[in-house]
């Protein structure tokens, strides 16, 4: 946002963009200046700390020592084209809303997401048709019950109803009817 965008911001809505309330007085061209200022240096303290998180989550993703987990992981990844499958499934203002939300650095962070957790059904655990490539912001939210774009929780019928609309319904039909046998198998 250049100065004369952030000044525009402040004469519409009377207020700066990091601030909540608008102040008591008008302020001066001084003090929009010094606001300015400190806007762009928590842009870039903000855009520094997304970078090392990024940063972090490449070396974190290449170092295992689990063989057959990394193979399961490039298979998926090269299957998805490398891309986030949420982002194909989005119409324009859900993925405009995602990129204000995540922030550039989370959506390039790519995640082998398990769609039936590896917890409860372990023999999912290296079945490709269990993974899928998701945003880093988005497979988080996912795996804690919370909308994929907004964050606010989501019960899990609709969580569900995100993995339908990622994989489409007859997949993950398939593959619940695939998880459901494999846990009633170890129940017996």
């Amino acid at each position: 946002m250049s100065f004369e965008e952030f000044v525009a911001f402040y004469d519409k809505h009377e207020r700066m963009p990091q601030q909540m309330n608008k102040p008591r007085k008008s302020l001066s061209i001084r003090q929009l200046e010094k606001g300015y200022q400190k806007y762009i240096n928590a842009l870039y303290k903000k855009e520094d700390r997304e970078r090392r998180i990024f940063q972090k989550s490449i070396i974190k993703k290449t170092d295992t020592k689990d063989e057959k987990w990394v193979n399961i992981r490039n298979k998926v990844f090269t299957r998805d084209g490398n891309s986030c499958r949420l982002i194909e499934v989005l119409n324009p203002v859900e993925i405009e809303e995602l990129h204000k939300r995540a922030g550039k650095y989370f959506l390039s962070i790519l995640d082998p997401a398990h769609i039936f957790s590896r917890g409860a059904y372990s023999k999912l655990y290296y079945d490709p048709d269990n993974i899928v490539v998701l945003n880093r912001y988005s497979h988080s939210l996912l795996d804690n019950a919370k909308h994929p774009i907004f964050g606010n929780p989501i019960s899990k019928d609709e969580r569900e109803m995100w993995w339908i609309r990622i994989l489409g319904k007859r997949h993950y039909e398939n593959l619940k009817e695939k998880a459901n046998a494999k846990r009633s198998i170890r129940n017996r």
